[in-house]
């Protein structure tokens, strides 16, 4: 008779991590951002490793990995990994959002 049960493996299930923050140093597929706020730099962490593939969606102004320029602000959702060692994380981008696009067309009203 065992004493303890079995254990059974489980599936974590990790949830999606939205950072505003600024891209940076842009080497395809990956990217640096700063700029980020108090709930980062208040634990000590200035900037994220972040890296796309082919998992990750452009949205807003931002079509492809092309499109971002250094210094440009955007929201980016994805997972963040800590690094083995101390340091900086690592994020995993599942999505990155430009501002939003201007509208091709306008309402307008007759009177």
């Amino acid at each position: 008779m065992e004493v303890y049960p079995r254990l059974k493996p489980q599936l974590a299930k990790k949830k999606a991590t939205r950072i505003n923050g600024t891209a940076d140093n842009l080497a395809a597929p990956n990217l640096t951002i700063d700029g980020l706020n108090t709930f980062f730099t208040g634990n000590g962490i200035t900037a994220v490793n972040a890296q796309t593939g082919s998992f990750t969606t452009f949205d807003g102004t931002v079509h492809q990995f092309s499109d971002m320029t250094a210094g440009e602000q955007l929201v980016f959702t994805g997972f963040l990994e800590n690094p083995v060692a101390p340091g900086t994380p690592v994020f995993l981008t599942t999505n990155v959002f430009g501002a939003q696009a201007t509208a091709a067309a306008t309402k307008t009203t007759k009177r």
